[in-house]
């Protein structure tokens, strides 16, 4: 599947290209931010009913909904005694033009292979616990995104809604009854007798995109126009990077990379800060008087 860097096709004059080029080179964008800096987002969670858990997203233009939808099934041969996670991205047509025919489909793909190798990694998830009868039975976490809107920034979007999500998953309690072939499981129907998904160590993206001689974190769609390369790092809360790709025809530098990878590390556990905030704010403090 093509990926992002193929998909961003806004037409922009030779003008604006050297506008918007010459600002980043000068940590000055064209819409006032630095290098560093990411737009003003918004995220909910339990928006979805019928889902284990849900989220929303809101990145200036960017928007998605994330559904967790938690279901018995079968593990995978080589790993038995582990759960599984799958993904699957449906790119609205009504998000972007190039969303339509088998643009949105192709992007679709590419987004969700991107999810799967960050979220699949030992160090995102727990997938042993999700363990029912090892080697028949586990819990499969199957993740529906949507993309509403698209003004860039696609894929750290959806990995602040995913991680939010599977942050508000619960999973119902099981009794598991018999021996041997005789076994049954029996999943409670009660809403609160559920016990919350350990998504302690689920990643976010952080996205490092090249435009001119400078690297930029969360890029609008135009700058998105402007660059023939990107890094997506996916990192946890400890600062531990879960796994790299790369986009487009660029290369980058093997000088700069120690660099990059560290200014990926300080703009993620900002914004691990920041969607603690959001999902969880503190009520602010009353001083006596």
């Amino acid at each position: 599947p093509r990926g992002l860097v193929c998909m961003a096709k806004q037409l922009l004059s030779r003008f604006e290209r050297e506008f918007i080029v010459r600002g980043v080179n000068a940590d000055f964008r064209a819409d006032g931010r630095g290098c560093r800096d990411y737009r003003h987002f918004n995220i909910e969670t339990g928006i979805v009913s019928n889902t284990s858990g849900s989220a929303k997203i809101q990145l200036e233009r960017t928007s998605a909904v994330v559904g967790v939808k938690a279901e018995i099934g079968t593990p995978n041969p080589t790993t038995p005694s582990a759960g599984k996670i799958e993904f699957f991205v449906d790119c609205s047509a009504l998000a972007s033009p190039e969303f339509e025919g088998r643009g949105g489909e192709e992007l679709g793909q590419h987004l969700a292979l991107c999810l799967d190798e960050a979220y699949r990694n030992p160090s995102a998830l727990p997938l042993p616990s999700l363990a029912i009868i090892p080697g028949r039975q586990c819990w499969v976490l199957f993740v529906d995104v949507l993309v509403l809107e698209w003004s860039g920034s696609v894929l750290d979007a959806l990995s602040l809604a995913v991680t939010a999500a599977l942050q508000d998953t619960k999973l119902p309690q099981l009794t598991v009854t018999g021996e041997g072939e005789e076994v049954e499981i029996e999943v409670s129907d009660n809403p609160h007798d559920s016990t919350p998904l350990d998504a302690t160590n689920a990643p976010i993206i952080i996205t490092l995109t090249e435009v001119g001689h400078s690297f930029i974190v969360d890029a609008s769609h135009e700058e998105e126009a402007c660059s023939s390369c990107r890094l997506s790092l996916a990192i946890n809360r400890a600062g531990d990077t879960l796994a790299i790709s790369k986009d487009g025809p660029g290369g980058i530098p093997y000088s700069k990379l120690h660099d990059i990878i560290s200014m990926a590390n300080d703009v993620a556990l900002e914004m691990f800060e920041r969607m603690e905030d959001l999902l969880h704010p503190q009520p602010p403090s009353t001083g006596r008087t």
